[in-house]
């Protein structure tokens, strides 16, 4: 029997590759928990650290000039996701440079909606080129009003980021 015709032999730990990786790392992960570097993670610093570890601070009241990037319940697009999925698709121009150069992809947008459902501020995080930038941004700028998110029952501005996809018709 040749070489090439034998059977490959695999361990029986490496058969389930990945279950046995996760495991593996799993485990290194528990054992780390404990260390820390000698400290204890209930550990609370000192005073002088610059870290506001006051329990306290769940009580104070919100401040309606922050913008939160992490809030109870986010702010929403007037009839949900899938309206503003039909709102990017029926009002989208895909760039005519980019049409050319066949460019297509994700092109991702961050901007804050205000208290009164506003959108300002946007910003784009991933540009493709080509115009693409641009009309995500004349996107966002043309969408209506959203509901406006809230933290612990008050409405406050929240950051929210969106993806706005280019794709050319084959």
């Amino acid at each position: 029997m040749n070489r090439l015709n034998k059977t490959l032999r695999i361990p029986s730990l490496m058969r389930g590759g990945r279950v046995f990786f996760m495991g593996l790392l799993a485990l290194v992960m528990v054992g780390c928990l404990g260390r820390g570097g000698g400290e204890d993670f209930n550990h609370v610093p000192p005073e002088d650290s610059g870290v506001d570890w006051r329990t306290e601070a769940i009580n104070d009241p919100v401040d309606t000039n922050d913008v939160y990037i992490v809030f109870d319940v986010g702010p929403e697009f007037p009839g949900g996701d899938d309206a503003m999925f039909a709102f990017l698709q029926e009002n989208i121009r895909y760039p005519e440079e980019a049409r050319e150069n066949g460019i297509e992809g994700s092109v991702f947008v961050k901007f804050i909606v205000e208290r009164d459902g506003s959108i300002s501020n946007p910003e784009l995080l991933r540009d493709i080129g080509d115009g693409c930038g641009e009309e995500a941004l004349r996107l966002v700028a043309k969408m209506p009003k959203w509901k406006p998110g809230t933290e612990r029952d008050t409405v406050v501005r929240c950051q929210y980021f969106i993806r706005v996809e280019f794709s050319l018709e084959k």
